[in-house]
């Protein structure tokens, strides 16, 4: 470890976003002395309800979500928060989407089963389902806000110091064991460093592909009864582009893409296009019994990524972004991966 000074760490994370927070919460509980700089607010970050899901279709995503479970239930333990309500999904539609569900979620040990029409117009009766209707309990509705309290709430109470108001300017690794952090207020030095400032990464740490973040909104329908029950539903639709999902009295929305920089600062209107609005609120009208489709409302904008994501080590220097939106409700198991790549230079054995 460095000597212990206010600006000296053994790791210092750019940025206390979800993913930044997440790397902070498990390096400072393997013993790190761990600094997060922070550019906002306490407070800031995401919003929202974001779909956790066992039974995705994708080996690699069901198993991060199945190791992020039990540690979701740890940082809601140490911290109070509670993050994930799971009501079991629900999936109806192709059949051959259904089976590749199925087949996954098989090959991680956690099966589901198929439910018949009579069961599901019985348990689901906001739901209007296909014939083939495939079930998996593992899944729930993930407050995207108390997730990200959470994780920094676990990283603090391991030791973590954060500090918000703190954008970071440079990043310059000095030699194999030391790098020099530099915000507004002085010069930090640690003997590795996360940086996980989304798409201000690139600024940071040279040679980053560009990220191309899309500002979204969710739409969301008032339900006809206090009383339903809502399981996670997805819906395999002809074509493929007409496939829906959501959660609760929530059907996910469009999303515009738009320069960063202008989203950042509140400058630009990301209101649901009308088309697809109108769309959605003739499928609810259709599929959807237990929603009032003229009681359409929007959610507060939402930053997600739609290139890929990064997840490197550079020298001394780990880099962690592109995972904002859909990347949240794995988190956890991320924060293991970065945590790995800061202590061995590999990735957690464990990680997907």
């Amino acid at each position: 470890m460095l000597a212990v000074a206010g600006r000296d760490a053994d790791v210092i994370v750019v940025g206390a976003g979800g993913t930044g927070s997440a790397a902070a919460w498990q390096l400072a509980a393997g013993g790190a002395r761990v600094v997060v700089l922070e550019a906002g607010r306490p407070g800031c970050g995401a919003s929202g309800t974001l779909a956790f899901r066992v039974a995705d279709g994708e080996l690699a995503g069901n198993r991060a979500a199945l190791r992020s479970l039990p540690l979701w239930r740890e940082a809601e333990q140490e911290t109070g928060v509670p993050v994930l309500t799971l009501t079991g999904a629900v999936a109806h539609g192709r059949s051959a989407e259904l089976d590749v569900l199925a087949w996954t979620a098989d090959a991680v040990g956690k099966p589901g089963r198929w439910v018949p029409p009579e069961e599901a117009v019985e348990r689901w009766p906001g739901l209007r389902c296909e014939d083939r209707i495939f079930f998996h309990p593992l899944a729930g509705r993930l407050d995207a806000s108390a997730a990200l309290r959470a994780l920094r709430g676990a990283a603090a109470q391991s030791g973590c110091i954060i500090r918000y108001g703190e954008p970071v300017t440079e990043v310059r690794p000095r030699q194999s064991d030391l790098v020099e952090v530099r915000t507004g207020q002085g010069c930090y030095r640690a003997r590795r460093v996360v940086v996980a400032a989304g798409v201000r990464s690139a600024a940071l740490v040279p040679g980053l592909p560009p990220l191309r973040p899309m500002w979204t909104r969710s739409v969301r329908f008032a339900p006809v009864r206090p009383d339903l029950e809502w399981p996670v539903f997805q819906h395999y639709l002809d074509p493929p582009a007409l496939a829906a999902h959501g959660y609760a009295s929530g059907v996910r929305g469009a999303g515009t893409e738009v320069d960063f920089a202008e989203a950042a600062a509140a400058e630009v209107d990301c209101r649901a296009d009308a088309p697809r609005t109108r769309a959605l609120a003739r499928y609810v009208e259709e599929w959807l019994p237990g929603a009032d489709p003229a009681s359409v409302t929007l959610s507060a904008p939402r930053c997600e990524f739609v290139s890929d994501a990064v997840l490197d080590r550079r020298g001394p220097v780990v880099v962690a972004c592109g995972l904002a939106g859909r990347g949240l409700p794995v988190l956890p198991v991320v924060g293991r991966v970065l945590a790995a790549l800061v202590t061995t230079g590999e990735p957690h054995p464990a990680a997907p």
